[in-house]
């Protein structure tokens, strides 16, 4: 995967103990939902077992550009189907988005 500098910026930043691999607390550090406080635990715990392709308990950068892909590509379908642009999605939203998903 070519390198792309910002974001290998942003790993750096991420990565505070500047180990090459970014851990679970490292990255719910860096994440936030929309009321600004940091990702459940879990949440980041699981995000990083399903990029830590090397199964080495952290993701190194390459792991860190396929979870940057991963997020930014849930947070269009988000935005897509968020309508009124309310950060959430209301019932007539959702029953848009799981027509549209054949639910």
């Amino acid at each position: 995967m070519a390198q792309n500098p910002l974001l290998y910026g942003y790993f750096q930043a991420v990565d505070q103990d500047k180990s090459g691999k970014i851990s679970t607390n490292e990255l719910q550090r860096a994440l936030s939902n929309g009321s600004w406080r940091p990702f459940n635990q879990e949440t980041c715990r699981m995000m990083i077992s399903m990029f830590d392709k090397d199964n080495d308990g952290g993701i190194g950068f390459n792991e860190f550009q396929s979870l940057w892909a991963y997020i930014n590509d849930w947070s269009n379908t988000f935005r897509s189907y968020d309508r009124d642009n309310s950060g959430s999605i209301d019932k007539s939203e959702l029953k848009n988005a799981l027509t549209q998903f054949d639910y």
